[in-house]
């Protein structure tokens, strides 16, 4: 079973690193790479601001990786750049921070309808949009899923507040808005950050009632699994490395609860674990 990864960031050095930064983006991508074969990971979907990072990375390997660059809705030349993203080898889709991890509020570029031209251009050039807009679903992405019906929007992290955010004593609380935009055709899920979610070792056992209620509502045709692994390793309410003892779990884990379980049919681990990615992204290698 192929099992395609939806979302890893670089992976920093965890020292300072004084030696340049071509050596660091060659570094991380190797580290990167490692971390997939050791937990069995095929492909994976880079999500960063460095297009560099991703360039390297897809020019190094080709077949391992992807890229979905974050990006600034107020660049004179947005609509260039959207038009022609697609073109360049291996860059598939493209992501929106509509709220802050910091305070848990929309961004003003978003509040402002200032995302809106690249979405139109987005729409028209068939460049599928990742966005970060936990807490405000569906109130505030409703009018914007329904003001662009042929471009796809792809919630990130279940569509929840995860770490490093202010996470609620219930973490699956706010589900049912989650919910909700399983209606919309164009809306699809990223099933990321799942342990975070846990409040059970792994294998994490309680995760899956809602994750059940997540293919339910989207199908598996909609939802994509991904590790974001990296984060999995912060301090609390921070994005910086903590210790390990109070990481939310390994690289593995993130991979073996999905794929080892006995909760799903091997049909839908396929369409989890690659099938849905593959095709909503249309990437082939």
């Amino acid at each position: 079973m192929e099992i395609v990864d939806a979302q890893i960031h670089p992976p920093d050095p965890a020292t300072p690193w004084v030696y340049g930064e071509d050596s660091k983006i060659a570094l991380s991508c190797e580290l990167a790479r490692e971390a997939m074969d050791s937990v069995g990971v095929d492909a994976a979907l880079i999500h960063t601001g460095n297009a560099a990072y991703c360039e390297f990375a897809i020019e190094t390997y080709p077949d391992r990786f992807a890229g979905c660059l974050t990006f600034d809705p107020n660049d004179t030349e947005v609509a260039n750049f959207v038009s022609g993203y697609r073109n360049r080898p291996g860059m598939l889709a493209l992501r929106t921070i509509a709220r802050s991890w910091v305070d848990g509020k929309l961004t003003e570029d978003f509040i402002e309808g200032r995302f809106e031209p690249a979405y139109d251009v987005a729409e028209k050039h068939n460049v599928p949009m990742f966005i970060q807009a936990a807490g405000y679903l569906p109130s505030d992405l409703t009018p914007v899923v329904r003001n662009h019906p042929n471009l796809l929007f792809v919630l990130d992290h279940v569509g929840l507040d995860q770490q490093p955010g202010v996470v609620p004593d219930d973490p699956w609380e706010r589900l049912p808005e989650v919910l909700e935009m399983a209606r919309f055709a164009n809306v699809a899920l990223k099933l990321t950050g799942v342990p975070t979610l846990a409040r059970s070792p792994f294998p994490f056992t309680d995760v899956w009632p809602y994750v059940h209620q997540v293919i339910d509502a989207f199908g598996a045709n909609r939802v994509m699994w991904g590790s974001d692994f990296t984060r999995m390793r912060y301090a609390p309410r921070s994005v910086e490395r903590g210790p390990r003892a109070g990481w939310f779990g390994l690289y593995s884990d993130a991979v073996n609860f999905i794929r080892d379980t006995e909760e799903l049919t091997d049909d839908v681990k396929e369409q989890l674990l690659g099938g849905t990615i593959r095709r909503l992204l249309s990437w082939n290698t």
